[in-house]
């Protein structure tokens, strides 16, 4: 009988410091949840707006367009890729009509061309927003180049988030702009390339960069 109640009271025991093992590792899971997440202050993020400007505030010449703000952006964007430079850039010229015939030869006639300069970086993609690239994936960011001086000057090595929409004619060749672009920091936090004082509802300037492919998710 006293065996018997031995073992009761053993397992009793037992049960008891597994409760409280399972119930201090929810109190600590809980705890790590809620703490906050790494985020620059202020000053850190002016001190190194010297390194990552703000860019996209003043138009090229002869250029009107909508300013569109973040949240237009996730929308149309096919994905946000975060990934690295590999080397400068380059140009290429692509013949673009508009493709009424006869609004093409008055163009011509009044010495129009139809053939425009483009920019490109190569990216390496680290992660995207959407889960539309592995990483290791190289792709090419591109843009008229007119707007070289309006987007932000990337250079070998340089990391950055920059929304993308595929090219027609070449898979891996995408369009982009300063609009919903962030640069990453070395030790991987993210500073926005546009003004996000008045093109963003909520700035994410600061955070880790994991945390902003969460947050532009769509």
């Amino acid at each position: 009988m006293k065996t018997k109640s031995k073992k009761w009271i053993s397992f009793g025991i037992l049960a008891l410091v597994i409760m409280v093992a399972i119930s201090g590792l929810a109190v600590w899971n809980g705890t790590k949840a809620n703490e906050p997440k790494p985020h620059l202050s202020e000053a850190q993020i002016a001190e190194l707006r010297e390194q990552y400007p703000v860019c996209g505030i003043k138009l090229p010449p002869m250029v009107d367009m909508k300013v569109v703000t973040l949240e237009e952006t996730i929308e149309k964007a096919e994905t946000f890729v975060y990934g690295e430079v590999v080397g400068e850039c380059s140009t290429y010229y692509k013949n673009i009509t508009t493709g009424h015939e006869e609004l093409d030869e008055k163009r011509k006639a009044n010495g129009i061309s139809d053939v425009y300069e483009f920019y490109e970086y190569t990216i390496t993609v680290l992660d995207d927003s959407e889960d539309k690239h592995i990483k290791g994936d190289e792709i090419t960011i591109t843009a008229n180049s007119m707007f070289m001086e309006y987007n932000p000057q990337l250079s070998d090595g340089m990391r950055v988030v920059v929304p993308v929409i595929q090219t027609k004619g070449k898979a891996s060749r995408y369009y982009y702009g300063v609009e919903g672009m962030y640069y990453v920091t070395e030790d991987g936090y993210a500073l926005s390339a546009f003004d996000e004082q008045t093109r963003a509802k909520k700035a994410y300037s600061g955070v880790k960069v994991e945390d902003l492919l969460e947050a532009l998710k769509k």
